[in-house]
C-alpha cells in the first residue's frame, strides 16, 4: 500500500470447537507465519491488529421422550410437567424455564402456560414447547403428550333412587376411552337383564332384554356383570358383583 493508503475486505474463518468461551482474534500482514516480515519498513510495530471477544452458548438439550398419562375419553389427559424438562439440561444454569403451547410463544417468549403442573390436554398427542434461558441465550426444547388406556375403575353399589348419587352403575375411565366395550348384567339366577355399550347410557336398573318386561326396574339385589373392553390391551373380560337397590 502507498503511504496513507488503505483497503477494504472480508475474511470468514471458522472458530474451532475446542475454543473457550473468551477469545481474541489477531489479525497479521507481512508476516511469514512464524513472526518475520518480508518487508522493510521503517516502523516494524504497526503491521497487527487484535479483538476480543466472547461466545454465547445455547443452553445444551437432551431430548426427552413422551410424557404419558391415563386417557380420560377422547384422547383427553391431565399431565404434570412443571419438573419434567429439567432432565433435558443442565438446571443449575438455567436462569428460567417457561411452557408453551406454540413454538411461535416459545420463541417470543409470550404466552406462557399457567399451570404446568395441573395440565389438562383436550386431545393428545400434543406437542409442548418449553424455552431455557442462561445469563447470555435461550434455547426451546420441546415433548409430546400422550395418553394410553389404563384399567378402568369399577364400582360395585347402585342406589336408583335419583338422589345424584350412585344412581347408575359406574365404571370410571370406561365411556370415551373404550370404545367397543360390551357390558352384560345378570341375575342371581343367572339371567340377563340388560346388554349396553358405548352407544347407550350406563345401567340404572331397567332391564332391556326381550324376556324382561318393558320399562321394568330389577328387583334390590345381588347382580353380577361381564364387562368385555375389546381392546388389545385388556384381552380378559372383567367379571364381578354389584348390589342394587333404590
Amino acid at each position: 500500500l502507498p503511504i496513507n493508503g488503505s483497503e477494504s475486505g472480508q475474511i470468514t474463518f471458522t472458530l474451532p470447537n475446542s475454543i473457550t468461551a473468551a477469545f481474541t482474534v489477531v489479525g497479521q500482514v507481512d508476516d511469514t507465519g512464524n513472526g518475520q516480515g518480508v518487508v522493510l519498513e521503517l516502523n516494524e510495530t504497526n503491521n497487527g491488529a487484535s479483538f476480543s471477544d466472547t461466545l454465547i452458548f445455547k443452553p445444551e438439550l437432551t431430548d426427552l421422550p413422551p410424557l404419558v398419562s391415563c386417557n380420560l375419553g377422547f384422547t383427553r389427559g391431565i399431565f404434570d410437567f412443571q419438573n419434567y424438562a429439567d432432565t433435558a439440561f443442565d438446571a443449575s444454569e438455567a436462569t428460567f424455564v417457561g411452557f408453551y403451547e406454540s413454538f411461535a410463544n416459545a420463541d417470543a417468549g409470550t404466552n406462557p402456560i399457567a399451570n404446568p403442573e395441573d395440565y389438562t390436554a383436550i386431545q393428545t398427542p400434543q406437542t409442548i414447547y418449553f424455552r431455557i434461558e442462561n445469563a447470555n441465550c435461550y434455547q426451546i426444547g420441546q415433548f409430546e403428550l400422550q395418553t394410553k388406556n389404563c384399567p378402568p375403575t369399577i364400582y360395585n353399589y347402585v342406589s336408583a333412587n335419583n338422589d345424584g348419587a350412585n344412581d347408575f352403575f359406574t365404571i370410571d375411565g370406561l365411556y370415551g376411552v373404550f370404545l367397543q366395550f360390551e357390558l352384560e348384567i345378570y341375575n342371581r339366577w343367572g339371567r340377563l337383564v340388560w346388554k349396553g355399550n358405548h352407544t347407550q347410557s350406563p345401567w340404572d336398573g331397567f332391564a332391556n332384554q326381550p324376556h324382561t318386561v318393558s320399562n321394568y326396574i330389577s328387583p334390590k339385589g345381588t347382580y353380577y356383570y361381564i364387562l368385555r373392553l375389546n381392546d388389545p390391551g385388556f384381552p380378559e373380560p372383567y367379571v364381578g358383583w354389584l348390589y342394587f337397590t333404590f
